[in-house]
């Protein structure tokens, strides 16, 4: 049995590339991406292709879910290889003349001590006593007295206190260019041969090693 026998009409209908998406395949792909590889799939690339055994027993046998589970065995077998192969051909984020890129974040941790230096004052007491002396006598009397205090800064007793300041962030360096071992023309003309590759292709290719013989 050919493979576009098991699918009256593509267009109307789902096949196998619709399937293996409403199953979270090929999730890169857009619906309208999705019908027009199917299309291309059962009626240019593969559709007289021979079905496999396996194929054909699931067709005869759960003729209500056979492409279900056909997706299922593809969706194990490939669609990690599909998402990389996409991600490697379709990523914008890269440039062709470029072959060097590196991004270095630095976390600086500073701290900074200061000292501080603080002068204790240090207070003495003084009195000072006034005496009168009597008619004829040597020893004077006393007659007031007065006290008070005064200030001396500085000394033994000075105090020092220290305050510590931490300052931290993130500091981003990014260095991207050519390093100077391949041209950029070599780049550019790897550039078109990598653009030569058709994805495409390869995933009918694959579904192909499941779902038909490889001679027919």
């Amino acid at each position: 049995m050919q493979l576009n026998e098991t699918i009256v009409n593509i267009i109307d209908n789902k096949g196998i590339i619709s399937i293996l998406k409403e199953q979270g395949s090929l999730a890169f792909l857009t619906d309208s991406e999705v019908k027009s590889l199917e299309i291309d799939y059962y009626l240019n690339h593969s559709g007289q292709k021979i079905i496999s055994p396996m194929f054909e027993n699931l067709y005869l046998n759960y003729p209500a879910d056979y492409l279900t589970k056909l997706s299922e065995i593809l969706k194990l077998k490939f669609d990690k290889k599909w998402q990389r192969l996409n991600d490697v051909y379709f990523d914008t984020n890269y440039k062709a003349i470029e072959n060097y890129s590196m991004i270095e974040e630095e976390t600086p941790n500073l701290t900074h001590t200061t000292e501080k230096q603080t002068n204790t004052k240090l207070s003495t007491t003084n009195k000072n006593s006034n005496g009168v002396y009597g008619f004829n006598s040597d020893d004077s009397v006393p007659s007031d007295e007065s006290a008070g205090e005064s200030l001396i800064e500085g000394g033994k007793n000075d105090n020092t206190e220290s305050f510590t300041e931490s300052n931290t962030g993130v500091r981003t360096l990014k260095r991207s260019g050519n390093i100077g071992v391949t041209t950029s023309q070599q780049m550019l003309e790897s550039e078109l041969k990598l653009r030569e590759y058709d994805l495409f292709d390869t995933i009918m290719r694959d579904i192909d090693s499941v779902c038909c013989l490889s001679v027919y």
